[in-house]
């Protein structure tokens, strides 16, 4: 019992991972994709600073 919780408390972490937008209203299929993947959200949030930052 108690390793099913530490799993699930475990998996609702790697979703919190930070996106460059609000998961909890991710509608897109590319939107909910990153809110799933902690590689993709990671990726998603340094493309957005790059952006940002970036040379125009």
């Amino acid at each position: 019992m108690a390793s099913m919780l530490l799993g699930i408390i475990l998996l609702f972490a790697g979703k919190a991972s930070a996106a460059n937008f609000d998961c909890t209203v991710a509608k897109a299929a590319d939107e909910k994709a990153i809110c799933l993947d902690c590689t993709l959200a990671r990726k998603d949030v340094e493309i957005a600073r790059l952006y940002e930052g970036g040379p125009y």
